[in-house]
């Protein structure tokens, strides 16, 4: 005879939520428009920073349009070419 399972509700809801992938693409978007901002503060194009950061021009675009994940390796090419350190490229949030 096939055995019956009842579903129950697990005790602890799921972690990732619907709140935290929107805390994360917050996130995202803020480290995209941090970015843009520090650029056009420097007086840089896009091209400008890919040079000084030495990636692609196209993916600086990808980037600040909020479309892909940033690495941290990334994050600290791009710091450093605008001339800034991690910690503080954080407290613009």
């Amino acid at each position: 005879m096939p055995r019956i399972y009842k579903y129950e509700e697990p005790p602890h809801p799921n972690p990732l939520t619907y709140d935290t992938i929107e805390v994360s693409l917050c996130m995202h978007e803020k480290v995209a428009q941090r970015i843009k901002q520090l650029r056009l503060k420097n007086g840089l194009s896009q091209e400008g920073l890919s040079h000084l950061a030495e990636l692609d021009r196209k993916y600086i675009g990808i980037i600040e349009k909020g479309h892909t994940n940033v690495s941290i390796q990334v994050l600290s090419q791009i710091c450093e070419a605008l001339d800034i350190s991690l910690s503080e490229f954080f407290r613009g949030f």
